[in-house]
């Protein structure tokens, strides 16, 4: 056979390579509509182990939670303006043999705590803008929901002062800005394909800061879906403080590693179910500069977090 033809099947099939290579490569953005409606379903399950006083303390909290999202505007550049709201929200949670739970649905909740909190929260919600990338670019109304907090909690105006205090720093911009960079931090900023990984990384500002490396990796598609894998480390933020409650100040040294999967829907990019499970391990100090005493506290925490999206 001539050099000539040669190149010829030798440029054809290179060409074939190519284009298939081409054909699997996209972008995995947030691609949501006006008048579009979801609900989020996601259930937490914590056992944190503790060791004070030189005995062990375990909590086992389970919070299941329902929101909506109402796409209201997508604009011409697909940045999506979207109202978060909170529908439902069951909470059981037990220490030291004592069990406190609130249920949205039911009408003879105990007055506790937990009530205190979580129903001020139903019925609210906040608006947010994201570009497709999942970034934040405002967010509105979260103060909102915390003034029902505080607002809600027993006690005089010191301790609510206090209170609303941890609830900002709970439940505030900054912590629902960690919560979307949690659940929509997972868009590559280049287009990918099946068996390609990307890396994100963030600070949660909640009790305590934790800064967490996410690791993800594109494993194939099937009807529509993405499923994908995350492996993420996880460690305080150095120097970093917990909440200061009523004096008590608390110096955190966590670390740990989370691993999931997901099945991510191609044409929304929304996660359409998911499961991951959270190891941090480490130590808390406790200062009370009242009672001049410090107090260390190794704590294990183990959280297995599921999720599903619903389009209404």
């Amino acid at each position: 056979m001539k050099l000539k033809n040669w190149l010829t099947i030798f440029c054809t099939v290179l060409l074939t390579f190519l284009v298939s290579g081409f054909a699997d490569a996209f972008e995995l953005n947030l691609n949501v509509h006006t008048g579009d409606k979801y609900n989020v379903h996601i259930v937490n399950n914590i056992e944190t182990n503790m060791r004070a006083n030189n005995r062990e303390v375990q909590v086992k909290q389970v919070v299941d939670m329902n929101y909506s999202l109402d796409v209201q505007d997508v604009d011409k550049d697909k940045n999506a303006t979207i109202y978060y709201r909170y529908d439902s929200i069951k909470v059981s949670s037990e220490a030291a043999g004592q069990k406190m739970e609130y249920d949205s649905a039911s009408q003879n909740n105990p007055q506790t705590p937990l009530s205190a909190i979580y129903s001020s929260m139903i019925g609210k919600g906040f608006t947010v803008k994201l570009d497709k990338k999942g970034h934040l670019l405002e967010i509105n109304g979260a103060n909102d929901i915390l003034n029902g907090m505080a607002d809600s909690m027993p006690g005089n105006e010191e301790q609510k002062k206090a209170f609303r205090k941890i609830v900002v720093q709970s439940f505030g911009d900054d912590a629902i800005k960690t919560m979307l960079k949690n659940s929509m931090g997972y868009y590559p900023e280049k287009s990918i394909q099946i068996g390609d990984s990307w890396e994100s990384t963030y600070e949660i500002k909640a009790v305590y800061p934790i800064t967490m490396t996410s690791k993800w990796k594109l494993l194939g598609e099937k009807n529509g879906l993405l499923s994908a894998d995350l492996q993420a480390s996880i460690a305080t933020t150095p120097n970093s403080q917990g909440v200061e409650f009523m004096g008590v100040k608390s110096n955190v040294n966590l670390s740990g590693d989370c691993v999931g999967s997901f099945n991510i829907n191609k044409s929304n990019g929304l996660i359409q179910n998911g499961t991951m499970v959270e190891n941090i391990n480490g130590e808390i100090e406790v200062s009370n500069p009242a009672k001049a005493e410090e107090v260390k506290l190794p704590i294990k925490i183990v959280a297995k977090i599921t999720c599903e999206t619903t389009k209404q």
